[in-house]
């Protein structure tokens, strides 16, 4: 079988998706997260963190890798984890 030097690397493409479970610890980390109806969404990155990104509009994707998305801060619908 010939190499593939994108699979599942930092660079390559997001290889699945799901819907987002709010406050549930994602292993691995997704790749992005899809915006599916605009509003805020606060995540924590891989130590805890928690980091709120306002705004954010329907139909965008937020190319950040993230451990959880968090229900407190949180309007935005329709959350798809990009994996």
């Amino acid at each position: 079988m010939p190499h593939d030097p994108y699979k599942n690397s930092v660079t390559a493409p997001a290889f699945g998706f799901e819907a987002v479970v709010l406050d549930q610890d994602y292993e691995p980390m997704p790749k992005g997260l899809y915006i599916g109806g605009g509003g805020d969404a606060v995540l924590q990155n891989s130590v805890g963190v928690p980091v709120t990104f306002l705004n954010l509009a329907a139909g965008s994707i937020l190319a950040v890798r993230f451990r959880r998305v968090v229900t407190t801060g949180t309007n935005a619908g329709g959350l798809i984890a990009l994996l």
